[in-house]
């Protein structure tokens, strides 16, 4: 069995070793959990699933234990959700994981969705009906107390667009794998030297990718390859290929969007942190049209560097 491990093969393997019927759900369901700032970002796209709803506990308690914090705030963001059978109690489920894991109180939940159906069942589930909802990505900000939204464009069709998970372009770069067999998900191999993931700094400020290696090479786990140019880092990709890209939007010659394009053109889904100035929010609107979803902001902080390194690449470890 090969990683990332898939749902279904997994049950499979087991049911076939114990000579026992496992039955699992496979109906159509992304769910992707990840942590910015202080938000946690739920995304649930194409339908609900018990098993990755069961799974997606494992992956909040992750990212919990790997910020050594509480989730204080949540934005639960539904797309593409059609009825479906046992809809109301799937989400029913779906919400006691979300608020029993996080202990997170119920005016600092908001959900953002243009879907009658959700709307509708959620105000009909008693203990849920009061929290938020939303058609408003940056309402729903607003209320959290985000008036400087670097990370996030203005408008739902962007939300829906550029940050919820797709299936055609959906991504393993997170602590839980949550992919059936018939799921796409990314290609790239861990380039394994004793145990150790790469991974591969691009910023022309050369004291900040000093900083930047000097920080996660400290760490047991991570090999650091630098480049203060997107283009030297094209060059050397095929010869160094990373487990993980921390990428800065503002270089010379080529920048981190034509990097960003280079990857996407030639399917190649290595896991990408853009490195943003939080005035920068323009250009990480247009980031996001190349499915990135990870950013830090500068001035940049050790901890939450090192800690964001490890939410995306813990699952290998």
């Amino acid at each position: 069995m090969t990683k990332p491990v898939k749902i279904d093969l997994l049950i499979q393997a087991v049911s076939e070793l114990f000579n026992i019927k496992i039955e699992i759900d496979q109906s159509p369901c992304i769910i992707d959990v990840h942590l910015n700032d202080d938000i946690l970002f739920v995304e649930v796209a194409a339908g609900l699933n018990r098993e990755k709803i069961e799974i997606m506990k494992y992956k909040i308690l992750q990212i919990k234990e790997i910020h050594h914090t509480d989730i204080m705030k949540i934005l639960i963001m539904f797309t593409d959700i059609n009825s479906q059978e046992n809809l109301n109690s799937l989400l029913v489920t779906f919400f006691d994981y979300v608020v029993s894991l996080s202990q997170t109180p119920f005016n600092l939940i908001k959900i953002l969705t243009t879907s009658d159906t959700i709307r509708d069942i959620v105000k009909s589930i008693p203990k849920y009906n009061n929290i938020q909802i939303t058609t408003d990505f940056m309402e729903a900000m607003e209320n959290f107390g985000k008036v400087d939204v670097f990370a996030y464009g203005d408008e739902l069709d962007d939300i829906k667009n550029n940050i919820i998970t797709q299936i055609s372009s959906e991504k393993t770069d997170g602590p839980a794998v949550l992919h059936f067999e018939r799921d796409k998900v990314s290609t790239y191999d861990r380039n394994g030297i004793n145990e150790k993931f790469t991974i591969s700094i691009i910023d022309d400020d050369l004291s900040i990718l000093e900083y930047m290696a000097t920080v996660l090479a400290a760490q047991e786990h991570y090999n650091v390859n630098t480049y203060d140019s997107g283009e030297y880092f094209i060059k050397d990709l095929q010869k160094h290929p990373p487990d993980l890209i921390f990428l800065d939007l503002m270089m010379p010659e080529m920048n981190g969007f034509e990097v960003m394009k280079y990857l996407k053109e030639n399917n190649n889904n290595i896991p990408v942190v853009v490195v943003t100035a939080l005035t920068q929010k323009d250009a990480v609107i247009e980031a996001q049209k190349y499915g990135i979803k990870s950013f830090i902001s500068k001035p940049l902080k050790s901890d939450f560097l090192i800690k964001k390194a490890e939410e995306l690449l813990k699952s290998d470890f």
